[in-house]
């Protein structure tokens, strides 16, 4: 059901541009394109949505984009933190380590020293 001025297919030619009268796939509204001359083909027109289901189909699929966009980033940001609370651990470790290691020096060398001590007393006896 068309109106006296819905014409399909080509209703106007200029400087290789055409202009094309389409009832849309989705929603059955008339709707007018123009496009190149070398784009145009009849077969495709029969799919062609309007510019209301054309961003409504671009929004959808761009929130689709997003969310996949988000539930990767999320993944990401998961694994980095578990990667952060390794390196935690690790820092701890190897802080707990230079400080045992610096209590093992430190005892060594007041051994050492009395040890030296009790030699320089010795030698001074003799």
């Amino acid at each position: 059901m068309s109106s006296w001025d819905e014409q399909i297919g080509i209703i106007d030619r200029k400087d290789g541009f055409v202009v094309v009268g389409f009832h849309c796939s989705r929603c059955e509204a008339y709707w007018q394109m123009s496009m190149p001359q070398d784009d145009y083909n009849e077969a495709t027109m029969k799919e062609e949505l309007c510019y209301a289901c054309s961003l409504r189909k671009r929004l959808a699929s761009e929130i689709r984009h997003n969310r996949f966009t988000y539930r990767l980033a999320m993944k990401t940001i998961r694994s980095m933190e578990e990667q952060l609370n390794v390196l935690v651990s690790e820092r701890d470790n190897h802080e707990n380590l230079l400080q045992s290691g610096s209590r093992i020096i430190q005892e060594q060398d007041t051994t050492i020293r009395d040890l030296k001590k009790q030699l320089d007393k010795r030698a001074k006896k003799k």
